[in-house]
């Protein structure tokens, strides 16, 4: 295994890893005491699930009120996209009203131009970043996100940083830059590398058997360069893995700690 500053959890059981991984972040969002607290959110198949979970669990004592959320990346679409993050989110974090509506800063709160032209792809970052100074002071930004959750796709992106684009390079101002890529059928806004960097936490939702691959790559080839893998190696990280996503090179090597 190469060395990195990750942490891994197998969830044996993949029908609990929702639940499983829910009640740790919820661990890790009690632990910042009684002040505001800002959380990132990713979006996909795997933490949609945890969400719905995560929002009964913060429901039931106060500490649900002391959350602000914010996306980590979105697809540039139309804001009630289906494809959209903040879709997502809204339909699983957010939905059953057990927590603040108003607590969820959307990345895309207006409607994009059909022509693609009418906005820069910069003035999107800058609109984000000036919506998330309507945080109470001690989380807004330049202040380290909380608690940051990511997941891997099967090239080793992660947040919507792609390996055939600029990641480990592209800097901004806003924290935001937006990257295409060759694999997706839009550009994304995504958090900057730099500004993953600072999180206080990072944690990494991973389920299903198609991640094996790449979690074989990320945790024993050298050669393998990515977003997810630089991450894995340069920061510390808990990564919660579901057994059906764990190699068996994966498994056998936690069995020996």
């Amino acid at each position: 295994m190469l060395p990195v500053a990750a942490s891994l959890i197998i969830v044996d059981e993949p029908a609990s890893f929702a639940a499983v991984a829910a009640e740790k972040l919820a661990q890790i969002i009690r632990a910042s005491g009684d002040r505001p607290r800002l959380i990132s959110l990713s979006g996909g198949s795997t933490p949609f699930p945890v969400y719905r979970q995560l929002a009964r669990i913060l429901s039931r004592d106060s500490v649900g009120n002391k959350c602000y959320w914010m996306q980590t990346d979105e697809r540039l679409v139309a804001a009630n996209d289906p494809r959209s993050n903040q879709t997502g989110i809204k339909s699983s974090l957010m939905s059953g009203g057990s927590l603040p509506q108003h607590c969820f800063i959307p990345a895309i709160s207006y409607e994009l131009p059909s022509d693609g032209f009418t906005i820069s792809h910069q003035k999107i970052c800058e609109n984000y970043a000036l919506a998330l100074m309507k945080l109470p002071a001690k989380i807004r930004p330049p202040a380290p996100i909380d608690l940051l959750i990511l997941g891997v796709g099967a090239d080793g992106h992660t947040a919507s940083l792609f390996p055939d684009t600029d990641w480990q390079s592209r800097e901004s101002s806003s924290g935001f830059a937006v990257f295409t890529t060759v694999s997706q059928p839009e550009a994304r806004l995504s958090l900057t590398l730099s500004r993953i960097m600072l999180a206080r936490e990072i944690v990494f939702l991973v389920s299903g058997a198609s991640k094996q691959a790449v979690l074989e790559k990320i945790f024993f080839d050298s050669e393998f360069s990515s977003p997810a893998a630089y991450i894995a190696r340069n920061r510390k990280s808990t990564w919660l893995i579901d057994s059906e996503a764990a190699s068996g090179k994966l498994k056998t090597l936690l069995e020996k700690i």
